[in-house]
């Protein structure tokens, strides 16, 4: 009787927790709107479905967001229903599941809140200020303990790694007293490294741009796991990093476009907007000018007898989520993904790479060229280089990087630390040709994680090998990838991959600084230039300079002519050798940035770009005269406000006047069939989760509100449907 009552007791709390949760699937799981259709005919599957769904909306809904479980969980379907028709079992959508789930939770231990409150920018506001207010009061307790500067200083960074965020020291030099022995200078040094620290941890500011800027990774890192991004879904980015990444350009173009730089002393106006056309900023112009520079190290390089070689360095496997198919067809999912995401593996390339250039440093070779970062279509970051370097110099510096660049994880390559350690004698022997068939058999083995080629000048230009990486990664100009997706497109998922994960795209390695070149180019030219150039103006001919020998100008003008004349002309070869040849050390260029001393927002005393400097003069390049300042009027046809609709915080618009329509965005097309038209800049803030105003009017004691947004955002892959809402306000009557 008793084991009956039992019984009965557990079978009734059962069907309780059974209905609970159906109600809680109208509820608080109603963004779990998935389900299998074919696998549900059968009864047993169904009996099944209902465990498995259980299961695993519980498990999503503990780690991350709704609307980002939402999004997996859709995934999970998709598998479970696929193995229960093959093999009548979902044991293998629940491992994968399982294995996603414990990725993610990795992923968001950086955070010490639950990732719940990071979802919308008014919490991440909050927190931000919480966590102000946590070094605030540590900073005062430390105080009244009468706690050292340098004490203080690692109680509120221990604060700031609660949330894995680092905290660099200050770039302001600390120089030493006359007098002062070693310990004291240190001691010193690092208490006034802790004055110049602390003041950003107490800023909300500054903490709310590390938060915003962490969440957005790990969001982007939690749509690489789920399978948003790789070939046959999103490339390099997914939608809604997409989205994201063109509602922050959206944001600063608006914000620019409110600002004008004046001259304080003749009053001038500038649109900000212009001189952003103007600058490096400038996706052309940035192209040109990388294209400029490397162009001019290939000549310089061939004048001083150097040869190309073009190296491709890749992580190791471990570090991809997905793999492509061979056929092209799409891309299947890595086991040996251990939850990387692309910052973590360009961190890991960067401190390689560090140990490489040790080596060749230690061995006194110089190397000089350019690196590009660009993405694999599933976002893991790699490397493509083309460096110019002493002919005697090739087999070693060969070897070098692919040494360090495949010791992890070397064995999946199949070679080992024997095979490197021959080749190393065979360098050192100095038998090159003797043993070529054991280098390139171990150079074919580690080919996917290092690949080299030497620049063949019958083939091409050494410039050519890399000219399509810069090209395809700013703005895709000329180029043709052969796959369908336009150049433009993939060229915007890799500023916006870039610009999500903060990684720099091109780096020069060696040579003349650039900045110096571009400070070069805003002095004046000298009179005779200028009115040549007027009269060809004035004959509608084009102006062209007059070549001088780089001899003839180093024996008739000092060095920081000579480098003027070379960047105005833009001759990046003339300019290498104006400041020392293509082997000139840093601390021994003839020309250097001169700086002054100015205040920062954190009180530190940071230096500020003035002049240029040589050995007998100083030519000022930038001056004080200018201020940036607002516009008078607000932009018409636009009221903004702050919107909580997104996860990233975009902008929510009440649209007057009239509108410039376009047929580019996908989304004007589905507004157009709700009979609304909308413009590409209300289609670019609608697809970043923001809404439009259509109307707002009054009708009797109530305010009627109609707006269109999108029903979900863009995680789920091919589901954007716009949304018309109909909002009503009563009227508060003010007495």
């Amino acid at each position: 009787m008793e084991h009956n009552t039992q019984r009965r007791q557990a079978v009734d709390s059962h069907h309780r927790q059974h209905l609970d949760f159906k109600s809680d699937l109208k509820g608080k799981y109603r963004y779990y709107r998935a389900k299998p259709v074919k696998a549900l005919v059968s009864a047993r599957n169904h009996e099944l479905w209902l465990i498995d769904q259980k299961w695993a909306i519980i498990a999503l809904s503990e780690v991350v967001s709704h609307e980002l479980a939402s999004s997996i969980f859709e995934t999970y379907v998709k598998k479970w229903e696929k193995f229960v028709l093959t093999n009548g079992a979902s044991r293998t959508a629940n491992i994968w599941l399982r294995k996603l789930i414990e990725k993610i939770h990795n992923s968001a231990k950086q955070f010490p809140v639950p990732i719940d409150e990071l979802y919308f920018e008014s919490g991440r506001i909050a927190h931000a200020q919480l966590w102000a207010d946590k070094c605030v009061t540590a900073v005062h307790e430390c105080i009244a303990h009468r706690m050292t500067i340098v004490a203080t200083k690692q109680i509120v960074v221990d604060i700031a790694k609660q949330w894995s965020f680092v905290v660099k020291d200050s770039t302001q030099v600390i120089e030493r007293i006359d007098g002062e022995t070693d310990d004291q200078f240190k001691a010193r040094e690092a208490n006034e490294q802790a004055w110049l620290s602390i003041p950003r941890l107490l800023d909300d500011k500054w903490w709310k741009l590390q938060i915003n800027r962490s969440f957005s990774q790990f969001y982007e890192h939690c749509q690489i796991i789920n399978g948003r991004v790789h070939k046959g879904a999103s490339r390099y980015l997914s939608a809604n990093g997409l989205n994201n990444f063109r509602s922050r350009k959206v944001n600063a173009q608006l914000a620019m476009s409110k600002l004008i730089a004046i001259n304080n002393d003749t009053g001038q106006e500038i649109e900000m907007l212009d001189v952003i056309k103007g600058s490096v900023a400038n996706p052309e112009l940035r192209r040109k000018e990388l294209m400029c520079r490397l162009r001019g190290c290939e000549e310089s390089a061939d004048e001083n007898g150097l040869v190309g070689g073009f190296f491709t360095l890749t992580a190791p496997s471990k570090y991809h989520a997905y793999a492509a198919h061979k056929n092209g067809s799409g891309a299947s999912p890595n086991s040996k993904y251990k939850g990387a995401s692309p910052k973590i593996t360009q961190q890991y390339l960067c401190k390689v790479w560090s140990r490489a250039r040790a080596k060749l440093k230690r061995l006194k070779i110089t190397i000089m060229g350019f690196r590009v970062c660009e993405p694999h279509h599933d976002g893991t970051p790699h490397w493509h280089a083309l460096f110019f370097f002493k002919p005697e110099h090739e087999n070693i510096i060969r070897y070098v990087l692919a040494d360090y660049f495949t010791q992890e994880n070397r064995e999946e390559l199949g070679v080992n630390d024997d095979d490197f350690l021959l080749w190393n004698k065979i360098i050192s022997a100095d038998k090159v040709t003797d043993s070529e068939s054991h280098i390139e058999r171990v150079l074919d083995r580690i080919s996917p994680r290092f690949d080299y080629k030497k620049v063949d000048k019958k083939k091409g230009s050494a410039t050519g090998y890399l000219a399509k990486y810069i090209s395809k990664n700013i703005d895709g100009y000329n180029v043709d990838n052969g796959e369908g997706t336009p150049a433009e497109k993939l060229a915007e998922l890799a500023c916006g991959w870039a610009s999500t994960w903060g990684i720099r795209q091109f780096q020069q390695i060696g040579g003349p600084p650039v900045s110096v070149w571009r400070e070069l180019r805003r002095l004046e030219q000298n009179k005779e230039v200028l009115e040549a150039k007027a009269k060809a103006l004035e004959a509608g001919e084009k102006y062209i300079p007059k070549i001088t020998s780089l001899i003839e100008l180093q024996a008739t003008h000092d060095s920081l002519e000579v480098a003027r004349i070379a960047a105005d002309l833009g001759n990046w070869a003339m300019y290498i050798e104006a400041m020392g040849g293509i082997f000139c050390t840093r601390e021994n260029f003839p020309i250097t940035m001169v700086y002054k001393s100015v205040d920062n927002l954190y009180g530190e005393i940071v230096k500020k770009l003035k002049a240029l400097g040589s050995f007998n003069k100083t030519m000022i390049t930038r001056t004080d005269n200018w201020s940036i300042v607002k516009k008078g009027a607000e932009r018409d046809g636009f009221d903004l406000e702050r919107s909580d609709s997104s996860a990233l915080g975009v902008l929510s618009i009440t649209v007057r006047g009239e509108k410039t329509v376009s047929v580019e965005h996908p989304l004007i097309e589905q507004a157009g069939q709700l009979g609304v038209i909308i413009c590409e800049f209300e289609a670019q803030i609608l697809s970043a989760g923001g809404r439009i105003t259509l109307s707002n009017r009054i009708v009797g004691e109530e305010r009627h509100i109609e707006s269109i947004r999108l029903v979900e955002t863009s995680l789920n892959r091919g589901s954007d449907l716009l949304e018309i809402n109909h909002e009503v306000k009563k009227r508060v009557n003010k007495k």
